[in-house]
């Protein structure tokens, strides 16, 4: 069994923290007696083959992407699944970066920057799928970082892990046991948006959600369609959000208040307009059950998590 106070592959297990899967800081046994995360999970046996080659996968868009929290490595042991991802150093999560802040385009550029991120991973057919506010990180030198992205499809998680998160930020559709798609990372920055502007944790089992007063209507709306239960009646994609609220993060600053969109020339930027000519279009297909997306662990780990 693992369990803290034990070793496992090579690694001391030092304490635990649970979310989606288990996640335990660890000491890897040797020389050099390294800090990592264990992400573990148990009960699924999975295909050590295939397990490998997700690990292949996400290493790969972590160099592509750098703002994602790479997998160093990873192994099946029977029924055992396991990944390892670095301790970040001299970061704290991203809601305590932006505490202080008060509502205005600066937090609209923060989830530009997010939503930038996630646009290049779907654009290389990878989704994060059960993205939420403690999920992102800041350092020091204000840069990004997500973790767990690829989760869900590496331990092929499932209802009964959603279930195991006290927060429930999961999309709905992993509570359900549907298919993770894109839109599941529209669900995940409308829990980010949400926590971010309303300077509030959000009920994801209270429908349709409450605003504290002062948030523009246009935002408002954007939040709610995000946070839909169904994927369907949610926005197609970040693009479309990006496209939205970039001009208006944009007009915000100019006139030094929230833009009346009905007042102002805001119109909504082209989707793709903020990829550069040598960037593809996002790939992914609108139909839903053919994407597969990745996941997430519990709250508690906090800063230290990757």
């Amino acid at each position: 069994m693992v369990a803290a106070g034990g070793v496992w592959e090579g690694h001391e297990l030092l304490s635990e923290e649970r979310g989606l899967v288990r996640h335990f800081l660890a000491r890897q046994v040797g020389d050099t007696g390294a800090l990592v995360w264990l992400h573990v999970h148990e009960g699924a046996r999975l295909d050590a083959g295939v397990f490998a080659e997700e690990i292949a996968r996400l290493q790969r868009l972590a160099d592509e992407v750098p703002e994602v929290v790479p997998v160093l490595y990873g192994g099946v042991s029977g029924a055992v699944a396991w990944a390892a991802s670095p301790v970040l150093g001299d970061t704290i999560p991203l809601l305590d970066a932006t505490r202080g802040n008060d509502l205005g385009p600066a937090d609209l550029q923060v989830l530009i920057d997010i939503g930038r991120c996630l646009v290049r991973a779907h654009a290389l057919s990878f989704i994060h799928g059960a993205l939420s506010p403690d999920r992102v990180v800041v350092g020091d030198d204000g840069r990004y970082a997500i973790t767990h992205f690829g989760f869900a499809r590496l331990f092929q998680l499932g209802p009964e892990d959603a279930r195991q998160d006290p927060y429930g930020y999961a999309p709905p559709e992993l509570f359900s046991g549907g298919r993770l798609g894109p839109r599941a990372d529209v669900y995940g920055l409308g829990t980010i948006m949400y926590e971010l502007l309303c300077k509030r944790a959000l009920s994801p089992w209270t429908r349709p959600p409450s605003f504290p007063s002062g948030i523009p209507p246009m935002l408002q709306v954007m939040m709610q369609r995000a946070l839909e239960e169904s994927p369907a009646r949610r926005q197609p994609s970040i693009d479309e959000i990006l496209s939205v609220l970039t001009p208006f993060a944009r007009a915000w600053e100019e006139l030094g208040a929230p833009p009346d969109p009905a007042r102002e020339d805001i119109s909504a930027e082209p989707s793709g307009a903020r990829h550069r000519p040598d960037e593809a279009a996002p790939l992914l297909v609108e139909d839903e059950a053919n994407a597969r997306a990745s996941g997430r662990g519990g709250r508690g780990e906090r800063a230290r998590l990757g």
